[in-house]
């Protein structure tokens, strides 16, 4: 289950950006700009952070929307039942091993990390 959320979230975290850029550029395009731009563009900042913020409501709804047509597929699949049922469970699991190139990518992603951290750690901190 926490798999999928995360799957899910990576899913759905481009499509809410690129539904929101949709929705702030149609305010955009049909909001006129400020008659006067104010000392460094103030009042221009200020309409766009009025538009952001009237840019999240269509995007709530859109993201409701394609959630639950993706929450009735996933039970028209039966994954609710899946994933309670430890024979669904088994047959899922069947399949799955650890290849070395599992064991590769583990022992590579260790070491990055490691390096990073010794690269860091022989950097001063100025503060």
């Amino acid at each position: 289950m926490l798999a999928f959320g995360v799957s899910y979230g990576y899913r759905m975290l481009p499509i809410l950006i690129e539904e929101f850029s949709i929705v702030f550029e149609g305010y955009r395009l049909r909001t006129a700009p400020p008659a006067k731009k104010g000392l460094l563009g103030w009042r221009v900042g200020v309409q766009w952070a009025q538009l952001a913020v009237l840019s999240f409501y269509p995007i709530f709804l859109n993201t409701a929307k394609s959630v639950r047509t993706t929450v009735e597929a996933l039970e028209t699949r039966g994954f609710t039942h899946g994933a309670a049922n430890a024979n669904g469970r088994r047959i899922r699991m069947a399949k799955l091993r650890i290849r070395p190139l599992d064991v590769i990518v583990i022992v590579v992603t260790i070491f990055a990390i490691a390096v990073a951290f010794a690269a860091g750690a022989a950097w001063p901190v100025y503060r």
